[in-house]
């Protein structure tokens, strides 16, 4: 199917995480769904893949504060994997999903050079169904013009 989606969910959060995958299994432009519970899970996943030559998620979605390594911390590690593993170079957008409404917390997302969105959490499941609706079909777009 044309335009489906790997998607990639870094987040704590059992209860969002619950809603975000019943969500991506009514969306049909996302196919394979994966979760990490911090940042130090999810560099240990994208690790994994890149040895095992699974395919990569084509976006990921990252929340600020987790245990372990947080979404900043999480960010800056990427970016410093991204700049040796090409293979990395294909991930986006990566997109802050947050319920951080602090205007220096977008600010240092974008300042990282790998975030491409900064989105407060819905706060229900039509809200996160349009977020991910809109993120995988905006995704499939850009790779379409390419």
């Amino acid at each position: 199917m044309s335009g489906v989606k790997n998607v990639f969910f870094v987040d704590d959060d059992e209860a969002f995480l619950y809603v975000v995958e019943r969500t991506c299994k009514a969306i049909d432009s996302v196919g394979r769904l994966d979760i990490a519970v911090n940042g130090q899970i999810a560099l240990d996943m994208l690790n994994h893949w890149l040895e095992e030559n699974t395919p990569l998620p084509d976006m990921i979605f990252v929340d600020i504060n987790m245990p372990c390594m947080d979404g900043f911390e999480f960010l800056e590690q990427f970016k410093r994997m991204r700049e040796q593993t090409s293979a990395l170079k294909s991930i986006i957008p990566i997109v802050m999903l947050t319920s951080s409404q602090h205007e220096e917390d977008k600010q240092r997302a974008f300042q990282t050079q790998v975030v491409n969105e900064f989105v407060i959490k819905p706060s229900n499941v039509a809200e996160m169904e349009y977020v991910i609706r809109h993120q995988t079909e905006w995704q499939a777009d850009i790779s379409n013009a390419v």
